[in-house]
């Protein structure tokens, strides 16, 4: 967790901690410094704390956090990529005019759809560019029907179903695999999608994902 302090903030400096910022990003920043602290006030005297405080113009900032093992420039970062979600959500609130989450008016429930609609797009694209990442493409259309011909399928039993013809049960066996493994986002992906957001992203963690995407292909594509 990392949250912004009062200005104001009283602290007792229990370890003063080493500040290494990079070259590109040190003089952007000023009045930087890092310690572990306690709070003034007697009923948390037994908490213990990170206080990062630095600069930028005539704002001053202050970060209160429970994360030790980051180094100082992790924390402002994060503090920075958190910030990011607060101006979409401002996004949404003003711009979309969306001042509640779920509100009754149609244009609050259209933007809130929105948001959902965009959001699903966005992991699609990021589960697309991961099964890339180990050359795993999306196939032409002339790629689905050369592999129509080497694919046996089962016609459906069914007499009344397309798929009882030989030919659109291979089809169909080709295309759900593909539609499942590029357009589809199954909830066990997402699941292991959060797991993996506070880990630093990594080809392991590319890894994982595509291996979970390829266990949630249907056993059988047939219709």
């Amino acid at each position: 967790m990392i949250v912004r302090a009062y200005t104001d903030i009283v602290v007792e400096t229990v370890t003063e901690l080493p500040v290494d910022l990079p070259k590109s990003v040190s003089s952007l920043w000023s009045d930087v410094s890092d310690r572990i602290g306690v709070s003034a006030n007697p009923e948390a005297k037994s908490l213990r704390f990170r206080l990062v405080e630095f600069s930028i113009g005539e704002t001053v900032y202050k970060l209160i956090t429970d994360r030790f093992d980051l180094t100082t420039f992790e924390v402002i970062l994060l503090y920075a990529y958190r910030w990011q979600i607060e101006l979409i959500i401002r996004f949404f609130k003003h711009t979309l005019n969306g001042i509640q989450v779920f509100p009754t008016s149609p244009r609050g429930v259209e933007n809130f759809f929105l948001a959902l609609f965009i959001t699903a797009l966005l992991q699609l694209y990021f589960k697309q560019q991961c099964l890339a990442e180990e050359n795993m493409l999306p196939p032409s259309l002339q790629e689905i029907l050369e592999a129509r011909q080497e694919i046996q399928a089962q016609p459906s039993s069914t007499s009344s179903r397309p798929t009882a013809h030989l030919a659109i049960a291979c089809f169909m066996t080709t295309v759900n695999h593909n539609l499942a493994l590029f357009w589809k986002i199954p909830r066990h992906w997402l699941t292991t999608l959060a797991d993996y957001l506070h880990r630093p992203f990594s080809r392991d963690v590319v890894t994982i994902l595509n291996r979970r995407a390829l266990s949630a292909l249907p056993r059988s594509s047939i219709p």
